[in-house]
Formats: structure tokens, sequence, C-alpha cells
């Protein structure tokens, strides 16, 4: 198996083991939201935010046994009671399954806030609950046993204008989450320019399951908090849209980055025959590789000095760019270590595919004979023999009928073309 294909499935292997991770720990990840437990009930109070006359909104949850259910749900909050039923013992004389553990239930109750509570006090909220639950016996058998379960929890009873604020500071809080996971997913996608394929997909996964229990728990539930909105379907869409929105944003934002799926690796290769006059070698991703050689490595500033020879580029920074303003163009490029530069540390992003000819040319001839991937599929080899504009003249109509078919295959000319990724490559 090759480097790459190892790597890709060591990335595949580390996504599925945190999935099963994350799926492992769904139950104990949503219990970090919980308000408040005790033993093996947990209460979730939804709508902390009331003045007097409000409705205080929680759930309750209870776990053990083969099966459990909730019979009964006592609620004193100050001097009001009020009762709740659940579904009790519905499992009848038989259980179907092997789990000795693993029963729950869980009953949601709408807690009216007393007209008299004092406002800027906390109001004292305890609940009893009766259950019953089948503990398993032992060869298939089981019995049903009672219990009760207590919990407490202190409420600050509100004014009617302190609530509205803290409700609106909720929203807030989700806005700027939202913002902050947009700004997170821009700086993770900018990070992994220069990674493969498979890491990249491995990090949007992972980032994708984190997301959906931050969005849950930071972000729907003050959504929740701000706007009493109980509905199940209002959370899911809720924490569909923390994940979605940063994406489309980061699409929006960066479109002339998104549009960059052309990409161009170098690697410093010896030809095993010197190419004749006029002749582009290009071979397939299946076809042998060039035999491999050592790359010199030079400091930057030999470098951009040896290309500014040739296209006009300028340092800036740890790289340098080209900007034609003239067919409004912009190449830039990043190296990974400024003292020693290697072809394949040399990051390369173009608004114009055609511009990394030049480059690569003026690369040539500082490292000798360079290698060109485009898309994968395209190897064209620059070493001198024929200049970039020859090149360009020689592989601008096969991109075209790239094109031209990707167009026929969606059915219709495309709005945006894709934009040039280049790697400049070479072998330790």
């Amino acid at each position: 198996m090759s480097t790459n294909r190892a790597g890709e499935a060591g990335a595949y292997l580390l996504v599925a083991m945190a999935a099963f991770a994350l799926w492992l720990l769904l139950d104990p990840l949503r219990n970090l939201t919980a308000t408040t437990s005790s033993g093996r009930a947990t209460l979730w109070v939804y709508t902390p935010h009331v003045a007097p006359g409000d409705n205080l909104e929680i759930e309750v949850q209870l776990r053990g046994g083969r099966r459990l259910g909730i019979e009964q749900v006592h609620v004193q909050a100050g001097k009001s009671y009020l009762e709740r039923h659940g579904r009790g013992a519905d499992w009848g004389s038989f259980i179907v399954g092997r789990r000795s553990s693993g029963g729950s239930d869980s009953v949601e109750i709408s807690v009216p806030i007393p007209r008299d509570a004092v406002v800027g006090a906390s109001l004292p909220i305890s609940l009893d609950i009766d259950y019953v639950e089948a503990v398993s016996t032992g060869a298939g058998t089981f019995k049903n046993q009672s219990g009760t379960e207590a919990l407490a929890v202190d409420v600050l009873v509100r004014s009617p204008h302190d609530r509205d604020i803290r409700r609106l500071l909720s929203a807030l809080w989700a806005i700027g989450l939202l913002a902050a996971a947009t700004i997170a997913t821009l700086l993770v996608r900018y990070s992994l320019r220069a990674s493969s394929t498979a890491t990249r997909l491995a990090v949007y996964l992972l980032l994708l399951l984190v997301g959906g229990y931050v969005g849950y728990g930071w972000f729907a539930l003050p959504l929740v908090a701000a706007t009493r909105i109980l509905s199940d379907v209002f959370a899911v869409v809720a924490v569909l849209a923390f994940l979605a929105i940063p994406i489309l944003i980061v699409r929006l934002v960066g479109r002339r980055a998104a549009e960059m799926d052309h990409t161009a690796r170098f690697e410093a290769v010896e030809a095993p025959t010197p190419p004749r006059v006029g002749e582009v070698v290009v071979r397939g991703m299946n076809e042998p590789d060039y035999p491999e050689r050592m790359a010199r490595d030079v400091p930057l500033a030999t470098l951009v000095s040896s290309i500014a020879a040739d296209v006009p580029v300028t340092r800036r920074g740890r790289g340098f760019a080209w900007i034609d303003r003239e067919r409004r163009g912009r190449l830039e490029a990043t190296v990974a270590d400024a003292e020693y530069v290697k072809p394949r540390s040399v990051k390369i992003v173009a608004t114009d595919r055609r511009m990394v000819l030049p480059v690569a040319e003026a690369m040539a001839k500082v490292y000798g004979p360079l290698e060109i991937i485009f898309n994968e599929n395209q190897r064209v080899l620059v070493d001198g023999s024929m200049s970039a504009g020859d090149l360009l003249l020689v592989l601008e109509p096969k991109w075209a009928a790239v094109e031209a078919m990707a167009d026929a295959m969606l059915g219709g000319k495309r709005t945006g073309r894709a934009l040039p990724t280049a790697w400049a490559r070479g072998k330790k």
C-alpha cells in the first residue's frame, strides 16, 4: 500500500472511531447540558429566565433497570403544588431484548411561577419522582420494582424587564457562537489548504460530529431559552443551521478560494530520457512516476530573486506574490521554511492556472526539471525545453476539452470557473 493510500485509510479509520466514540458518549455528553442530577434522575431547565406568572419549562429523566417508566412526578414550587403522570410500567409481562440495564423514561413539565413570587429571590423547586423499573432476576425473567427519586433546583425570579434582557442576551450568545463557529471554519479551511483530501475529509467530519453536540448544548438550548420554542423540530433545525450557516458563509466570503478545485503539484524529477524539442511529457495518474532525485535547498530570498528574473514576483512575508493587474490575475505562494525551501514545501494559490506555468519554468531553473500534475490526471514535465507560452498552447485545448466535458455532464454552462491551487513539491 502506498503512503497516500495508507494515510487515507488511517483518516477514514480515525473518522469511524470518532463517530463510534461520540455515539457511545451521546447520552453522557447530553447529560453535561443538564441543570442538575441526583442518582439516576436528571433535570433540564429549558427556560431559566422567568418572571412571576411565567411558566418554567423543565424535563425530568430517569434511567435504570431493563425497562423503566415514570408513574408520577410531584412538583413543589414555593407554595404551589402540581402533579404530572408518566407512562408507568407499559411493557406488560414480557420484555424483548437481552439488556440487563438501559431503561429510561422522561417527562416534560410546565411549572407555573407563582404570581406572588418575590422578584430577585430564588424560588425553590423540589420534585419527587415515583417510578417503576423492570429488574432482571436471571434466566430471562424480571420483576417490577417501585422507587422514588428526588431532585431540587433553585430558580431566580426576575422582573419582566430583567427577564427580557436575559432572553435577549441568550439570543446574542447564540449569534456570537455562530459567528465564532464561522471564523473557526474559515481558519480551519485556510489551514487545510495544504492538506491531502483524506486529511481534509477527516477533519471536516470530526468538526461536523463535534459541531452537532456544540450546536445543541451551546446554540440550540440558548435559543430555546430566548424564544421559549420547545419543539423538537426547532432544536433539530437550530443544530442543522449551526452546522450549515458557517459553511455557506465561508463559501460566499471565500467564493474565489472555494472555486479553486484545479490543483497542480510540482515534483523535482529527472527525466528518463531528454525530451525532444516541442515534446510535452503528459502521463496519467496510474502510470509509473519519474525516478526521484534530491532537490537542492535554497533560501527563500534566493528563490524569489531567481523567479523575479523571469516573473514579476515580490517577496511577501514567508512567501511571494505576483499581481497581474492587466489580466486581473493574482498568484500567492507561501513556504514552510524560509531558510531551506524545497519545491514540495512551496504552496501556490492563483486566480488563473496559466500563471502557474511561468513560475514553474522559473523554479525549474533553480531545482532542475519539475513535473506538474494538474487536477490529479495530467502530468507535464517542465525542464526548459519548452517555454511556458508553448506549454500553454499545448495544454489549453486539453483544459478546454475537460471543461466542456464537465459542462456537458452538469447539463449546462458553469457559472464560475474553477481556479487553481498549485503545490511545488520536491523529494527530501
